[in-house]
């Protein structure tokens, strides 16, 4: 699976179960809300029920007070109390519109009771004001109230239906609201449950999600790491990251420019090889021919080829010394660098580098002097740290003007722990913002064309390499127009 898809699964899967999460607690709670609507319902009817019952009875008191004390005050309350009853008993058919038809017939002879008594109470009330009409009596008629007891009696068993029905109502209705708080106490258990399973469960779905995700882009990336650490090394058993994501592509490309790097890398060492071996082998011999030359073994050449000569063994030295640079360059790309340290004088070093030097000075016309403390011992490589002067003081020779000197000069730092040994030139100098650059390989400092020198760019990456790796330090200082000194220090030994 791509990486671009793994984080939408990582949303994706955690979200649709956390829509199916909301989904269940709106099912639960609807339920809820249900019961509680049909409770809050059956309350409602059940309560307009007994309203009526009593405002029924409150009727019936209220005529017979009023009858008793025939007072107008009475009368206008008996007939609010009426009209409250008539009000009720609409309320309570639009609270059964929409009940069940059981539910429905119960309720309309509850009812139709009700209204039977309320006509019974009208009536009464119509007889009683026609016989104090008719008598012509202005106060209480309780005499005549109770001769109509037909009236009470009719009255008396209608109270008892609607007693009886009313029941019947309760029964049907009281159930919901006494199943109603269990009921509830259930759904919010249940809307607990559903609440408290969906969030551990949408944690544990996320986690083992980006656990499993996570776990297989880290190997992968491991293994890729580790083919990188192994080709960096030079090691070429690089095993597949597999998958059929970036990172397999990246795996797959990373591959790809190993094996270029690798065939690269040996087409390198061959023609390095080559150069090292099959270029240095007659240059080698062609220079002990010059050499002998020079020194008359084949009789005097004469001032002016005794000049050439010493200018082709120059030349001749410096191809060697640049297929030198290029095998150390191999060997420290390799790790194959290796130092053999020894007891060596400091003026043993520098005789071999003058020795190796003085053609060249004399060819450029310039002096070489040297200024070296007596009997100072290095534990070193001689070989290579008389590499390292031959460098200091083949470039003080090539960008000095004739007829100038070179220094080499040496005196102990580092409270006397270590020596300094300097090669001081007259030449143009080195800018503050360059001299960092000339110990990097393959830099060289841009320069005019009439005063462009060769050289590979080797020399001074070679020389810091080889300094650090006898535990010293490397630099130059140098001003423009006032000339360059290169250093290194190395710990010493004295006797």
């Amino acid at each position: 699976m791509k990486l671009r898809y793994q984080g939408f699964v990582l949303i994706g899967v955690p979200l649709v179960f956390e829509l199916t999460f909301v989904a269940i607690l709106i099912s639960v709670i609807s339920t809820l809300e249900a019961a509680a609507t049909r409770e809050a319902h059956a309350k409602q009817v059940i309560g307009k029920c007994d309203e009526i019952r009593l405002i029924g009875a409150s009727s019936y008191m209220t005529l017979f007070s009023m009858r008793l004390s025939g007072s107008q005050a009475m009368q206008k309350s008996y007939r609010d109390v009426m009209s409250g009853l008539t009000k009720n008993d609409e309320e309570l058919r639009q609270l059964v519109e929409s009940d069940s038809p059981d539910s429905k017939k119960t309720v309309s002879e509850y009812l139709a009771t009700v209204d039977h008594l309320a006509r019974l109470l009208e009536d009464a009330d119509g007889a009683y004001s026609k016989l104090s009409t008719r008598l012509g009596l202005t106060g209480p008629t309780f005499v005549q109230f109770i001769s109509e007891a037909e009236f009470f009696e009719e009255f008396s068993a209608y109270w008892i239906r609607q007693t009886a029905q009313a029941e019947k109502i309760n029964a049907i209705y009281a159930p919901i609201v006494q199943e109603f708080q269990p009921s509830a106490a259930r759904q919010r258990s249940i809307l607990y449950a559903v609440i408290l399973a969906g969030v551990l469960t949408n944690i544990i779905i996320a986690i083992v999600l980006a656990r499993v995700l996570a776990r297989q882009t880290i190997v992968r990336l491991d293994q890729l790491m580790s083919n990188i650490d192994k080709f960096a090394v030079g090691v070429l058993d690089l095993k597949p990251v597999g998958g059929n994501d970036e990172i397999a592509d990246l795996d797959g490309k990373f591959r790809q420019i190993a094996m270029s790097r690798h065939a690269s890398d040996e087409l390198r060492r061959s023609i390095l090889a080559m150069v090292s071996h099959d270029m240095r082998a007659p240059l080698t011999s062609l220079r002990g021919l010059l050499t002998m030359a020079i020194e008359k073994v084949y009789g005097d050449p004469g001032p002016k080829l005794e000049k050439m000569l010493r200018r082709v063994n120059s030349e001749a030295l410096r191809l060697i010394r640049l297929s030198n640079d290029l095998l150390d360059t191999e060997r420290m790309n390799s790790g194959n660098f290796e130092i053999q340290t020894e007891e060596h004088f400091l003026e043993s070093i520098a005789d071999q580098a003058f020795n190796a030097v003085s053609g060249l000075a004399e060819t450029n016309e310039i002096s070489i002097k040297s200024d070296l403390p007596a009997e100072v011992m290095l534990s070193c490589d001689g070989d290579r740290i008389v590499q390292v002067l031959v460098n200091f003081l083949s470039n003080a020779l090539k960008f000095s003007k004739k007829g100038s000197t070179v220094w080499l000069r040496a005196r102990t730092v580092r409270e006397g722990k270590a020596v300094r040994v300097e090669v001081t030139d007259e030449g143009p100098g080195i800018p503050p913002q360059s001299q960092a650059a000339v110990f990097e390989r393959f830099k060289q400092l841009a320069q005019s064309s009439a005063s462009r020198k060769e050289g590979s760019g080797l020399g001074l990456s070679i020389c810091k390499a080889l300094i650090e790796a006898h535990g010293g330090t490397i630099g130059v200082d140098s001003a423009v127009g006032q000339g360059s000194t290169f250093w290194f220090e190395l710990p010493f030994s004295a006797h």
